[in-house]
């Protein structure tokens, strides 16, 4: 099968399996291998294991990118019910971070924006509250621009102040 790249080849040679065979050898995932004569199949911090372009390996694409991975993923369990031979999977679950964009504003791996809005301090001495606001807006000047139209930066001048004390003036030297 050819394609542009190792996805395509896949995804042509599954629906070719599915279309000649009908089921009759059994799931194309259980018996079904394309190898990768141009090393298309290699291990970064993006790998995505149930990427079409990463399944369907033959073993020496396999050994050669557990190899790479350094210990980040191992074969597929043959036992396991949701097998997928002939696949890859991470040993540990990778969690993705987020993206501070600026003092305030977080952005998710999704591309969801957060405003992180901090209440003033009370006259009771109790702990700032800080809420995650969410933002409708996924770029950063839009973000910007509705945290000003929704008034979400309205306390901000009174963050680093306390409204329970009173500040000291210095005496003026007036006669009496």
């Amino acid at each position: 099968m050819y394609g542009n790249s190792r996805r395509k080849g896949v995804e042509k040679a599954v629906e070719w399996f599915q279309k000649e065979f009908k089921g009759v050898l059994g799931s194309a995932h259980k018996v079904m291998t394309v190898d990768d004569p141009f090393n298309e199949v290699s291990y970064d911090e993006d790998f995505a294991c149930n990427d079409l372009g990463n399944k369907y390996l033959d073993d020496d694409t396999i050994q050669r990118v557990i190899f790479e991975s350094d210990g980040d993923l191992c074969e597929e369990d043959p036992e396991s019910e949701s097998n997928h031979n002939n696949s890859l999977r991470r040993i540990k679950r990778r969690k993705k971070e987020n993206i501070q964009l600026t003092s305030r504003l977080s952005q998710t791996p999704t591309g969801t924006i957060y405003y992180k809005m901090t209440e003033p301090v009370s006259r009771n001495g109790k702990r700032t509250k800080t809420t995650s606001v969410k933002l409708s807006s996924k770029s950063l000047e839009k973000a910007l621009r509705e945290v000003a139209r929704r008034g979400l930066d309205k306390f901000e001048k009174f963050v680093g102040t306390s409204v329970g004390k009173k500040e000291k003036k210095p005496l003026s030297k007036k006669a009496a």
